[in-house]
């Protein structure tokens, strides 16, 4: 696979990881920008989720 295509499916799993967190955590969309921005744990533990994600995927 080309490299812009595992960037692809990289940024879909992200933002599937960024909406399973926020339903698991019954977040409003704002809720969710606001705390993305407030606190950068959230957003390692959402990266560290797509990451996952990706490599289910790739193998």
């Amino acid at each position: 696979m080309s490299v812009l295509h595992h960037e692809a499916i990289l940024e879909t799993c992200l933002v599937d990881a960024e909406e399973e967190f926020r339903v698991s955590n019954k977040l409003t969309q704002k809720e969710l920008d606001e705390l993305l921005v407030l606190d950068k744990g959230t957003r390692d533990a959402i990266e560290g989720l797509a990451q996952k994600m990706f490599e289910d995927l790739c193998q």
